[in-house]
């Protein structure tokens, strides 16, 4: 090997070495948000069951609207408790051991991963906030840039 080959490699053996840390390190903001995170575990897993549909509708759950969510089902107990994920009824049946209590239940044969189960737990800790269809959100203009100089001709 070269002289030049071996210090090139010498450079780019840290970047090398760092790069995959950086992509796989969990972002400092760990916010979760409904859309993106949130809805598509509940469309795919929980929805069939507990969702608009009245007459497919399980143990008297919806959990397609907060209000609803947070209401007590026939368990007695409300499905989330915004801020404290130990008291959550969702949480503790996803957690659950027992085949008869675990949610999803395994003849789903869509079981949650562990990732999806911490996503959760976290929306439940930061308020399990709803949120709209992006559809049906209002665009928003955004503010226009500041030009320098002010003077500048707008065609």
């Amino acid at each position: 090997m070269h002289p030049q080959q071996f210090v090139c490699f010498l450079l780019t053996l840290p970047v090398a070495c760092l790069f995959p840390l950086h992509c796989c390190a969990g972002s400092a903001d760990d916010t979760v948000d409904f859309n993106r995170d949130v809805r598509p575990i509940l469309a795919n897993h929980c929805w069939s069951c507990h969702g608009r549909d009245e007459a497919s509708r399980k143990a008297g759950l919806r959990l397609d609207t907060r209000e609803a969510a947070l209401a007590a089902g026939d368990s007695g107990q409300p499905a989330l408790v915004p801020g404290q994920p130990a008291a959550s009824a969702l949480l503790q049946r996803i957690h659950a051991t027992d085949s008869d209590e675990i949610m999803p239940p395994p003849e789903f044969s869509k079981p949650l991963s562990d990732r999806q189960k911490s996503v959760l737990q976290n929306w439940i800790r930061q308020g399990a906030h709803y949120a709209d269809h992006w559809a049906f959100i209002p665009p928003q203009r955004p503010p226009l840039p500041a030009v320098r100089p002010s003077n500048w001709p707008v065609s």
